[in-house]
């Protein structure tokens, strides 16, 4: 019987042993990898609580979930590493004796010059502009315009413009309530312009 070699000619006849190994039929067989993604959906979400949820795009999860919650950014985070998965949401309401984080921001100093002010909320890129002319008060109601105008972030503005001896307060709270909401970061200008 002969055996067919891809690599070692037939013709060759060195009294010596070869060996060659093709393993272009070995495992063939493709396994399904499935993921599930648990996290806690907007009051306003469709989906069912604590029944999963086959969904294929952060799109979708914005959707059925709420955009900003944290399970579209749970399902926004995966897919920036595996876009080819199976993936399950399990949607979880908010507890009613969970309260939502609370954080706030303050603008200290009225701008000295036109530039961009570049504000990181949760990784998200949130931009304004600022002229020289602004004063704390008008940079605070930039940036609510700009945290607002971004669906996807994790909080909302709640409060904004109070003036204190130390400048403008922007307040902001968690879309989703619970302790999570204490580790959203928030970050100036980290990652530049």
């Amino acid at each position: 019987m002969t055996i067919p070699f891809t690599h070692i000619p037939s013709n060759l006849r060195t009294p010596l042993f070869f060996a060659e190994f093709d393993n272009s039929q070995a495992n063939s067989a493709s396994t399904p990898q499935r993921t599930l993604i648990i996290g806690q959906t907007l009051a306003e979400s469709t989906l069912p609580a604590d029944i999963p949820v086959l969904v294929s795009s952060a799109a979708t999860a914005a959707n059925l979930a709420g955009a900003g919650s944290m399970l579209h950014g749970q399902m926004t985070a995966y897919l920036a590493n595996d876009t080819a998965g199976e993936v399950y949401l399990l949607p979880l309401s908010d507890a009613d004796s969970m309260v939502a984080a609370i954080g706030k921001i303050t603008v200290s100093s009225p701008a000295s010059a036109t530039g961009v002010i570049s504000l990181y909320i949760g990784g998200i890129r949130v931009q304004t502009t600022v002229v020289a002319t602004d004063d704390v008060s008008t940079i605070a109601t930039a940036l609510a315009a700009a945290i607002e105008a971004k669906a996807e972030l994790p909080v909302t503005v709640v409060h904004t413009g109070d003036s204190v001896s130390d400048g403008a307060v922007l307040v902001l709270a968690a879309k989703n309530k619970g302790a999570h909401g204490n580790n959203i970061d928030i970050r100036l200008n980290y990652l530049g312009s």
